[in-house]
């Protein structure tokens, strides 16, 4: 089985996508096996493996995938990535983005405290309304204990 990719032909570019220079018959157009860039000769000199074609041999690629594809390695060796087993990143990843049992049960107790602490909050409020509430209505009965006994019995009967 074949791992060659098929390329659609391209058509021919003025300039270079990378640098701009015109082509001429001096300075010819190549193209990039992995970005299908249209490239001089200057921006297109490096080769490298291109994983869509074929992998037995190296294929040209332009600068910009060459520092792309040099930076990948980079990372790959610095963090000491290897397919199928825990790396140092891997490590990182874990720490910031799972939550093991210890710490999940911790939240969780952190939050029905401070879901308590603001029951009993409301609560207090609550009971401090009342007693405002208590206060209005006194002072609403002893200004009508002040005034005419007829005021007084509409105001308890619509109570």
């Amino acid at each position: 089985m074949s791992t060659i990719k098929k390329i659609l032909p391209r058509q021919k570019q003025q300039k270079c996508e990378i640098c701009n220079k015109n082509f001429t018959l001096l300075l010819q157009q190549h193209q990039c096996k992995r970005c299908q860039r249209a490239v001089c000769f200057d921006c297109g000199k490096f080769k490298g493996l291109v994983i869509d074609y074929d992998l037995k041999q190296q294929h040209r690629v332009c600068t910009i995938c060459k520092d792309e594809q040099n930076n990948i390695q980079d990372l790959i060796s610095k963090e000491q990535l290897l397919f199928n087993k825990n790396s140092h990143i891997t490590k990182e990843w874990l720490q910031y983005f799972f939550i093991d049992k210890a710490k999940e049960q911790i939240i969780n107790d952190d939050y029905y405290t401070k879901l308590a602490e603001s029951k009993r909050n409301l609560q207090q409020q609550v009971s401090e309304n009342l007693k405002l509430i208590q206060n209005y209505v006194n002072q609403v009965q002893d200004y009508l204990l002040s005034q005419d006994s007829f005021q007084i019995q509409l105001f308890y009967d619509r109570i």
